[in-house]
């Protein structure tokens, strides 16, 4: 369905641009765009998101290498090239396509080791980092597709010291320890439809207490991520908004969600009954354009599994279980032990 992309590579490389770039200080002062005055409106779905631009069909630059595509981010390397190549490569294929730079200098900094730049479309926002690895000489660009949500704009610890403030992210110090940053963060988000989840447990891991803390939210087609780090007595806090590579069906009353894009994990309990549980998913999954398989065995009213075959991609498996008062719902990628186990049909 959509290649996978490699974030955590290109997350250094946007290290490699901050550190040439120097990070743009908080200022509460008015831009110029009309879209970047209003609040936050309601994230828009991955499908709008792709109807503005679809980065699966980003084109490169010659001589390009490491092509990685999702809706989310088009990402590539060119041996030897240039920011000053790569920023018009940029501004040249966007703008062609009605993007705008952004009329804010905070938002567009370049030099010879590396670059940051904003576009807007319609509300829409795309983040270009790019970066020269002193190592390989290797020109590093990146293209992150943000939907409309804006970092700056959503909810922020009182009284932080802002260091960098920008509509993919922002970073922020307080003196407050981390337990109190996220017990105060995490209930201003739900009041504007954003739902709590957490990454699935780590086997062998479940033990391990760690030094930060993080918060994590989705809304539509859109993720915010929230790092919550001590640092030389210090609390940093890193905000995050990204766009999803996709958008799986979550149950409007699902509580306690576990959840990772790759690989695919998606679980929760709903008081939806089962067989209603299995309609929402059928229905919604196959808006994405999935087709269930055939099955066999027996009907079960505590149980329900099917595999779903994806365009372009592996199939995944749905599994839904009725345990007393709850309805409890998993997405994962299909295996073949699922076919031996379950008697699925390609």
């Amino acid at each position: 369905m959509r290649l996978r992309l490699h974030c955590a590579a290109w997350v250094c490389l946007i290290g490699v641009c901050l550190s040439a770039l120097g990070c743009n200080a908080a200022d509460d002062s008015p831009t110029t765009e009309a879209d970047e005055n209003a609040p936050n409106a309601a994230p828009v779905s991955l499908k709008e998101a792709i109807a503005a631009i679809d980065l699966r069909t980003f084109p490169v630059m010659d001589g390009a290498t490491r092509r990685e595509n999702s809706p989310a981010g088009a990402h590539f390397s060119v041996p030897n090239g240039t920011v000053a190549d790569a920023t018009a490569f940029a501004r040249s294929k966007l703008e062609a396509l009605g993007w705008k730079t952004s009329d804010d200098p905070k938002l567009t900094t370049i030099n010879d080791q590396g670059a940051q730049m904003l576009f807007t479309k319609n509300g829409q926002r795309l983040y270009a980092a790019i970066g020269v690895s002193p190592a390989d000489k290797n020109l590093n660009f990146a293209l992150f597709h943000l939907g409309n949500t804006d970092a700056r704009k959503l909810p922020h610890f009182a009284g932080v010291e802002f260091t960098d403030s920008i509509p993919s992210r922002t970073i922020c110090t307080t003196s407050a320890k981390p337990d109190d940053v996220q017990k105060a963060l995490r209930p201003l988000f739900a009041p504007l439809g954003w739902r709590e989840y957490r990454d699935p447990p780590i086997r062998g891991m479940e033990g391990y207490v760690r030094e930060d803390r993080s918060l994590k939210f989705l809304q539509n087609g859109t993720a915010v991520d929230i790092m919550i780090m001590p640092v030389n007595g210090k609390t940093n806090i890193y905000t995050t908004v990204r766009l999803l590579k996709e958008q799986w069906p979550i149950e409007p009353s699902a509580a306690t969600i576990e959840f990772q894009e790759d690989p695919l994990f998606l679980f929760y309990p709903t008081k939806l009954s089962l067989d209603e549980a299995v309609a929402f998913h059928r229905r919604e999954l196959s808006a994405l354009g999935l087709q269930e398989r055939k099955t066999t065995g027996e009907p079960s009213k505590t149980k329900f599994k099917a595999t779903f075959d994806v365009p372009d991609g592996k199939p995944i498996k749905l599994e839904v279980v009725r345990n007393q008062d709850l309805t409890f719902v998993m997405l994962r990628p299909w295996t073949e032990d699922d076919d031996k186990a379950d008697g699925d049909k390609k």
